[in-house]
């Protein structure tokens, strides 16, 4: 409502500009700039409103045995660590990290949150690449990833930690392994480019080549995604052999500018005629679309990521495709070569092994 009585308060100035003075004309002309301006300024504050969300957020104690994978150095705890998140009379808990590393929150305590949308950038997507990929199965994996991302998105300064010197390099390496990373969004698609279809026929020992391509909701390619493929033989006796890198090049992709990554599938030499080989090309992503902003509230503190789903912090992707390659002889001419010659031969061999006919006395 206020931004409609803003427009027409405008239009009428604008309608009175014919009938004033030049004085006039350069007071209304400044109305008109403030009136933009405040216009401006409600839209603005009335989108910001809109999209903020003020939450509760306890801070749990990690502890190894109770699955919090992380280590401590001195009185700090790095890597994973449970909250609980209480908004519009509703409680949920997750894995978070730290944002932050030189500031401090304190287990047990509750601290108001805004959560907020977190900027698309190259650093952004590559601690989401982190979180996608490289999901700790340990307790250095975790604070390896917490110190990564301290790495990407903070003035990071190690001397203030403490940490192992393992720590340290394995984290930096991980930083220059996500560098330049991006990841498979809600909405996207991937599809096959080559085989267009999907499916291809082949004989033994020879290798074909398929591609593919990740395109963003909007249909534009999406580049520097992992692509995984994987290749399953399955034989007319009815084995079942899942093949390796020496019949599946590469085994992990990245798309290219157009958003096409491409394998290679060698079909074994001693493969079955009639057998198939399934193709499967996939990704995923624990994309941080969003995070916890407690410094907004309280300047000594951190931000959180949030290292599941939780409330749409961090969307979760997943994505496959199949495709297939149906082991014929050397050639489709081949193939029907063979069963035209069969049925040919069928037929003159039927004829062949007719009765003679007998004249009736």
């Amino acid at each position: 409502m206020p931004q409609v009585l803003l427009t027409y308060y405008t239009y009428w100035l604008l309608q009175n500009l014919r009938y004033n003075n030049r004085e006039d004309v350069r007071h209304i002309r400044k109305e008109i700039m403030f009136t933009i301006m405040l216009s401006g300024l409600i839209v603005v504050a009335t989108s910001a409103g809109a999209y903020a969300q003020t939450v509760n957020v306890t801070i749990g104690y990690p502890n190894n045995s109770n699955g919090d994978l992380g280590i401590t150095s001195g009185s700090n705890w790095i890597g994973q660590f449970p909250i609980t998140i209480a908004t519009d009379g509703t409680t949920s808990s997750t894995e978070a990290y730290c944002l932050n590393y030189d500031s401090t929150i304190y287990e047990g305590s509750t601290y108001q949150a805004n959560i907020a949308a977190a900027n698309d950038t190259a650093e952004w997507r590559a601690v989401s690449y982190i979180l996608s990929w490289y999901t700790p199965t340990d307790n250095d994996g975790a604070a390896i990833d917490q110190v990564a991302i301290w790495r990407l998105l903070d003035n990071y300064n190690p001397s203030e930690v403490n940490l192992p010197a393992s720590i340290e390099n394995a984290a930096v390496n991980l930083v220059a392994i996500a560098n330049g990373k991006d990841v498979v969004r809600p909405g996207d698609q991937l599809i096959w480019v080559s085989p267009s279809s999907g499916n291809v026929t082949a004989n033994p020992n020879q290798t074909v080549t398929f591609q593919v391509q990740l395109n963003n909701s909007t249909g534009a390619p999406r580049s520097n995604v992992q692509i995984n493929f994987n290749a399953t033989l399955q034989s007319t006796s009815g084995e079942s052999l899942t093949l390796n890198s020496t019949y599946v090049n590469l085994m992990q992709s990245f798309t290219n500018t157009n958003g096409i990554a491409q394998v290679n599938v060698t079909v074994p030499s001693d493969t079955l005629l009639g057998s198939t080989i399934k193709v499967q090309a996939s990704t995923q992503s624990a994309w941080s679309q969003e995070y916890l902003d407690l410094t907004s509230y309280t300047t000594s503190t951190q931000n959180l990521i949030g290292a599941g789903p939780v409330l749409n912090l961090t969307a979760s992707t997943n994505i496959s495709i199949m495709g297939f390659i149906m082991v014929l002889p050397e050639s489709a001419y081949g193939a029907l070569t063979t069963i035209v010659t069969f049925a040919a031969a069928l037929i003159i061999y039927s004829k062949l092994k007719q009765p003679t006919k007998k004249a009736i006395p």
